[in-house]
């Protein structure tokens, strides 16, 4: 027999189910990856923001609501995965790593045959040659500058045989040689004469990579055969002092005659 009356029982029972309600409630309401790595944004950015936890409360709402302002965005204190993509932009765009990236960046994009100016990333003419990039290789993103822009336009140079032409005499002008044995290596090995010139000159007087007279011969003779006088006069030379080839005078008789345009 129970020892509590009839009445008893029944408030108990009572005041139970009147406390499920808001248990369940705080039991059920989980932490959201995507409002954690807002709030996490929001802090590093300045806002304030009381408790990174994932859980979208007023606090969160109103530090949301302080940035869209702050960036004459709508209004809303939503928090949403087009938040989470421009809080990100907004970091990555105050960092060094920005800057620093930039100036690669805008030297690719020039390459590419864009026009991104000297300026910053915001700058009008930057945003205008982004702007077309974006277009012409259908990638989703905003004319805003960010790490997968970045990416996105790294990549396309890779596989352009003119930029890298355009990016290995950049660099060679501007004496830049450990950048630009790369880019014109690249290029060489597509047949592109001039490169092939620069990479046995870069070789043959150690610009960029240690000397190596085998090396510069190789890129020198392929170059000659390419119609090159410059490298048909080293290839003369190489042959008749025996640097990186055997001596052979009447090799470099030959090429000296092919030099001068006999």
């Amino acid at each position: 027999m129970s020892v509590f009356p009839a009445s008893m029982r029944v408030f108990f029972c009572v005041l139970l189910l009147a406390s499920l309600p808001g248990a369940l409630a705080a039991s059920e309401q989980a932490e959201d990856p995507l409002v954690r790595d807002i709030q996490q944004d929001l802090k590093a950015l300045g806002y304030e923001v009381d408790t990174v936890d994932g859980l979208y409360g007023p606090n969160t709402r109103r530090a949301i609501e302080a940035f869209q302002k702050d960036r004459g965005h709508s209004v809303t204190g939503a928090a949403n995965e087009a938040l989470r993509e421009t809080l990100r932009r907004v970091q990555f765009q105050r960092s060094h790593e920005a800057r620093q990236s930039w100036r690669l960046t805008r030297l690719y994009l020039d390459a590419l045959g864009y026009d991104p100016g000297e300026g910053g990333f915001q700058s009008e003419r930057a945003v205008a040659a982004m702007a077309a990039f974006i277009e012409d290789t259908d990638l989703e993103t905003r004319p805003f500058y960010s790490e997968r822009l970045h990416r996105a336009v790294v990549e396309r140079v890779k596989s352009d045989p003119q930029a890298q032409s355009t990016l290995c005499r950049w660099h060679v002008n501007a004496k830049s040689y450990d950048d630009g044995l790369p880019w014109c290596t690249r290029a060489a090995a597509r047949d592109d004469v001039e490169a092939q010139y620069l990479v046995g000159w870069m070789y043959y007087y150690g610009r960029g990579t240690p000397q190596s007279y085998p090396m510069a011969f190789r890129w020198y003779h392929r170059a000659a055969q390419g119609g090159d006088s410059r490298a048909q006069t080293y290839v003369g030379l190489m042959y008749r002092q025996g640097k990186g080839v055997r001596p052979d005078p009447d090799a470099a008789y030959q090429w000296y005659l092919r030099a001068a345009g006999e």
